[in-house]
């Protein structure tokens, strides 16, 4: 997703008004949950197999190839398990 950081902080703003979690706090939640399988090398749930799904998914990002390697490997090891 690739939106400006003044739209960001509308979204943030109406979904705060509205008591919902903001994106900029989602995103920054993902990316806690991604580093945290990075780090243990294994996706535990569904919940975590559809994050590593999207980021997979999104061929937008610059990241280092032996993380989407790795990312790679655990999605197909979960996916195989289930």
């Amino acid at each position: 997703m690739d939106f400006e950081p003044d739209i960001i902080a509308r979204i943030d703003e109406v979904l705060h008004q509205s008591g919902a979690p903001t994106l900029t706090q989602l995103l920054a939640h993902q990316s806690k949950l991604l580093r945290a399988i990075l780090r243990r090398g294994k996706i535990r749930n569904d919940t975590e197999f559809y994050i590593v799904s999207s980021v997979l998914s999104d061929t937008s990002a610059d990241r280092p190839e032996s993380e989407t390697a790795a990312l790679g490997s655990m999605s197909l090891a979960y996916e195989q398990k289930s």
